[in-house]
């Protein structure tokens, strides 16, 4: 199965476009990313909803510490309303 998460954009601090730059060709390279109305959407492959969870916030921390190391950092609301979960 896949679903679609989706998070709304919100990176702050000095240093955003290099650090928007790299998070979305991860999320491009890594999930198939769309950008639609200001919200990332990205498939996310998974067997069980145990691992998709842990995929999520696995691709939260990697973005976090993506911000981290240019001193910035995220802010994200993630959906997935195919199955009514949200972060």
């Amino acid at each position: 199965m896949c679903s679609k998460a989706q998070s709304q954009r919100g990176i702050k601090d000095s240093g955003v476009r290099k650090v928007r730059e790299s998070i979305e060709q991860f999320l491009k390279d890594n999930y198939k990313m769309e950008i639609l109305a200001n919200e990332y959407i990205i498939y996310v492959p998974y067997t069980t909803v145990d691992a998709f969870e842990k995929t999520v916030y696995d691709i939260l921390g990697e973005l976090d510490s993506k911000a981290d190391m240019r001193n910035c950092f995220i802010e994200a609301d993630v959906y997935c309303y195919e199955l009514g979960l949200t972060w």
